[in-house]
Formats: structure tokens, C-alpha cells, sequence
């Protein structure tokens, strides 16, 4: 599965029921190919977390273990 998709179905619901101070949950691909999600809280503050090679799995360790919910 696409990542953007799987963050989109799945990922983004799962961060958003575990934290309600997150307001989005995106994928962007920078122009050197590395790949990010970025987590956006109300407050404005976003996180930047690395997803560059990671199968969905790690996508979600990731995060999860980058957000420290």
C-alpha cells in the first residue's frame, strides 16, 4: 500500500483517537526524495518525523515512539 495512503487511512485515525491535541496528520516527500509525516497539533506545533525505507509498521513505531504520546 501507498504510503500516503496508509497514513491516511490508518495512521492519522489512530493518532488522532490516541492524542486529541493533533489537529493533522500529513505525508510529504521533500525534492531529495526523503519521505516525512508531519504531525500538527492545535497549538500550531508541528513534528517532523523521518519515514524514508520504513514499511508500514516502522511508519507507525515511528511516530508513535518520535511524538511520545
Amino acid at each position: 500500500m501507498e504510503k500516503r495512503i496508509f497514513i491516511d487511512r490508518f495512521l492519522k485515525p489512530l493518532l488522532k483517537a490516541l492524542d486529541s491535541n493533533i489537529s493533522s496528520v500529513r505525508y510529504m516527500k521533500s525534492a531529495n526524495s526523503e519521505e516525512y509525516v508531519i504531525v500538527t497539533y492545535n497549538s500550531g506545533y508541528s513534528q517532523n518525523v523521518c519515514i524514508t525505507a520504513d514499511s508500514n509498521k516502522s511508519i507507525v513505531m515511528d511516530v508513535i515512539s518520535a511524538i511520545a504520546l
